[in-house]
């Protein structure tokens, strides 16, 4: 593939992922850790300590990414504080906030693509790469302003924001502008209003609700007692009404306790007229020792036909669509295994209306048979990112244990990413994908090779991160696709895109059934 390269300023994200920017993190209290060299990055491992002390003493360097925070907490109800990092590796299933072992957002460094100088993930409910920074380990940083090293503190500045929930902008004064233009005095007016319509203002009140169980006011941090008063919807815990729509923050966020195996907290939120029509519900116990489970009941107790986001043995999220304003519903939290039940657990909640739901960008949709039992697509990366992937199948013609597999190959054939998902499924995983092309296919197929009637399947995929670039923008911005020539003119047809990554033509070749020789056939069936 030729590129076309020529000096330029980098081209500003076009980002349309309400999945990522513009949600705000649940708990406002956040923590930061820094990620000890040696920590599994997406299979580097991390040498931020090695990097960033190469030019400055410890003190200075974490000084300068101290600074940054501060710089976004000041004028809002945020608060930050640094935590020990026990160096689990990025992406490791588990809370999304509140770990009692890594800081809600963790900074790391490792090699990425020349064409950034870090990515960052912001804040969503589906990923446990949500908080992480990592800065390109290939670049040169450095906290005195002097020739030759780019400046920490205003490259951490920018992904912070990111992390925050803000996306890039076409403001040169702005921290959020895409472009690395060297040392910034500190946020633009711009910024600081950005961030206060995310976070409110520092010292107002804002209405908020703090989450106890059974009855039991509880302040930010406190445990509940869990003593089993609130397990009943005739009891339910009355948290009140929504915030105001334009408020950004989670309407509800606390902290509470499963007391015993039984323990089921109930809560009751009021929708008002000005609600959004989603209600999203998050929670994540604190070490993992209890899998949490959610059902949502409307006003006469049915419960509420309700989308899994993520659900992986701490950390469950879950969406409910078409809220209806004015109404009373009701939140049921509960351990999903009480015969698992090791002892007492803490958990986070989060409760909020919003008017925007969680949808991650199709891709793909079919109906796959077994006259064509596969779809392939080309993925083409022009910087290093983190991406997921979600994979869904359902069939009411064939068997139960008829599924669809979703395999992404790199350029050399090697698979990077396996997802299965049976019949009735939904999957999604998380990969760490370099500049070049991938190979997407998805096959279906029963695992007692009866013919595939009629399996649907959806895919879709979210990126995950989002850069700061130095201001180059021609090697990864515009990418030759074809070139056709003859004896008297060239014609090349470009595809251009400013978020990373972009979809060639789908394939019509390929579409028969994967033979067990072949490098993308499934193991299973």
């Amino acid at each position: 593939m030729t590129r076309t390269a020529k000096l330029a300023v980098t081209p500003l994200e076009d980002r349309t992922v309400p999945a990522v920017f513009g949600n705000t993190w649940v708990d406002t209290n956040l923590t930061v850790s820094f990620a000890p060299d040696g920590t599994d990055v997406a299979g580097a491992p991390s040498d931020l300590f090695r990097l960033l002390g190469a030019r400055a003493t410890a003190a200075e360097w974490q000084g300068a990414i101290r600074d940054a925070f501060q710089s976004w907490a000041a004028p809002t109800n945020l608060s930050v504080s640094f935590v020990r990092d026990d160096g689990r590796s990025l992406g490791t299933p588990g809370p999304v906030q509140g770990s009692p072992f890594v800081g809600d957002i963790r900074i790391t460094a490792r090699p990425l693509s020349d064409n950034v100088l870090a990515i960052s993930n912001p804040f969503d409910l589906i990923s446990p790469w949500a908080g992480e920074i990592i800065i390109n380990s290939n670049k040169v940083f450095g906290t005195d302003g002097s020739a030759g090293a780019h400046d920490l503190r205003a490259v951490v500045l920018h992904e912070i924001g990111h992390v925050l929930g803000l996306e890039g902008n076409a403001d040169p004064a702005s921290v959020m502008y895409e472009s690395y233009t060297g040392q910034r005095p500190g946020l633009s007016a711009g910024d600081v209003s950005a961030v206060q319509g995310l976070y409110g203002v520092r010292g107002t009140a804002g209405g908020s609700v703090i989450v106890g169980v059974d009855g039991t006011a509880a302040t930010a941090g406190d445990w509940a007692s869990g003593t089993g008063t609130n397990d009943t919807l005739a009891t339910a815990t009355n948290l009140g009404q929504n915030r105001d729509i334009t408020d950004r923050r989670w309407d509800f966020a606390g902290t509470a306790t499963f007391g015993a195996p039984g323990d089921v907290d109930v809560y009751r939120v009021q929708a008002n007229t000005a609600a959004g029509r989603v209600l999203v519900v998050y929670v994540n116990t604190a070490h993992g020792g209890v899998s949490p489970n959610v059902t949502v009941y409307d006003r006469n107790g049915k419960p509420v036909a309700a989308e899994a986001l993520v659900q992986n043995g701490e950390v469950i999220a879950v969406q409910i669509r078409n809220v209806q304003p004015n109404q009373a519903y009701f939140v049921a939290v509960r351990a999903a295994d009480p015969a698992a039940w090791t002892g007492r657990e803490s958990y986070s909640l989060g409760i909020d209306f919003r008017d925007t739901a969680i949808s991650p960008p199709s891709f793909a949709a079919a109906t796959l048979t077994s006259a064509a039992p596969q779809i392939t697509r080309s993925l083409e990366v022009t910087r290093t990112q983190a991406f997921q992937f979600r994979l869904a199948a359902q069939s009411l013609s064939d068997p139960g244990w008829a599924g669809a597999r979703l395999t992404v190959f790199d350029a050399s054939g090697a698979a990077v990413l396996t997802l299965v998902a049976q019949n009735g499924q939904s999957v999604a995983d998380e990969v760490f994908l370099h500049p070049g092309t991938y190979t997407v296919v998805i096959a279906g197929a029963t695992a007692n090779g009866s013919p595939l009637k009629a399996l649907q399947i959806s895919a879709t995929l979210l990126a995950l991160t989002d850069p700061i670039g130095p201001a180059l923008a021609g090697d990864y911005d515009t990418l030759t696709t074809s070139t056709t020539t003859t004896t008297t003119t060239t014609t090349t047809t470009t595809t251009t895109s400013s978020t990373g990554f972009y979809w060639l033509a789908p394939s019509t070749s390929g579409t028969s059934f994967l033979s067990p020789t072949s490098p993308f056939s499934s193991p299973w069936w």
